[in-house]
């Protein structure tokens, strides 16, 4: 979940050597489930203002757990995700019911069913 201005906010696209970027405000969710572990999902507090209207995007949905957990902390910081897209679902393990489940229209390019 990155945004396409630099951490500092500062508005160079290159390492800015005067900003700080660890001074900045972070909301967690801490220790949602991966297939294989768990993980932790951050966001400095200002990278979205309520009303913001947000599509999460992943590389691939398994369990579902990193785009849930994005999902609710950009809700949680007042953002309206409308839409969730990812290039590939592995739907036998459940993430993108998961995220149908909750509200959260979903797209993905290929889905692999089965071994």
């Amino acid at each position: 979940m990155r945004s396409s201005r630099p951490a500092c906010g500062c508005g160079s696209f290159e390492a800015c050597a005067s900003c700080n970027p660890c001074s900045r405000a972070i909301r967690t969710i801490r220790a949602y489930e991966l297939e294989y572990g768990s993980a932790t999902v951050e966001l400095h507090t200002d990278a979205v203002k309520p009303g913001d209207r947000v599509m999460l995007i992943d590389d691939l949905i398994a369990t579902g757990g990193t785009m849930m957990a994005g999902k609710k902390l950009l809700e949680r910081l007042g953002a309206q995700v409308l839409e969730g897209a990812a290039i590939v679902d592995l739907p036998e393990l459940g993430g993108s019911k998961r995220l149908r489940d909750a509200g959260l229209p979903l797209f993905a390019v290929v889905a692999f069913e089965g071994h």
